[in-house]
């Protein structure tokens, strides 16, 4: 189970974390279900181009806020990324994507704090202080890496695009 069976707001590495139950609201888990969405403080991750719809079946759904970890990598391959706006990334730029969230997630467990930045490009200043956050959980974002490789993977088999939703 994710999180803590207690309510509590508590202050770590520079980001808020708020628990309420059983589910912390800075995890880097995927939902598959707009029903397991307590907010609407997700990004949206699906297969082709935006079409005007959100909250589809079929997309991925991650916390806003979790999601900043593997949002450098985006940056690197998809320079006009927004984190706030439609992001339609073409199958190569999301093949290349991928290929670093794997690699990422592959390296993660055994970086040292100064290779984290470097390896995720987290060099814009809304993306560096992640640094600590990312190495003190470095094992569920590595798993969160992977996940988000093979659910674009399956993007990609249904449509030669994957679209981002930002917030």
């Amino acid at each position: 189970m994710d999180g803590y069976n207690d309510q509590r707001m508590t202050f770590r590495h520079g980001l808020i974390h708020i628990v309420i139950g059983w589910d912390t609201w800075m995890n880097y888990r995927i939902r598959r279900n707009r029903s397991e969405l307590p907010s609407t403080g997700f990004m949206e991750i699906g297969p082709g181009k935006y079409e005007g719809l959100h909250w589809q079946d079929g997309f991925i759904f991650v916390w806003e806020d979790a999601f900043g970890v593997a949002e450098g990598i985006i940056e690197r391959h998809f320079p006009a990324y927004d984190h706030l706006g439609i992001n339609d990334l073409p199958k190569d730029t999301a093949s290349k994507i991928i290929s670093d969230w794997r690699s990422a997630a592959d390296h993660l467990p055994n970086l040292g704090a100064s290779d984290i930045q470097r390896e995720l490009n987290l060099f814009s200043p809304q993306l560096a202080g992640l640094v600590n956050e990312i190495d003190s959980q470095r094992f569920e974002i590595a798993a969160l890496f992977k996940s988000l490789a093979v659910d674009c993977e399956d993007f990609l088999r249904q449509s030669n695009r994957v679209c981002i939703l930002g917030i």
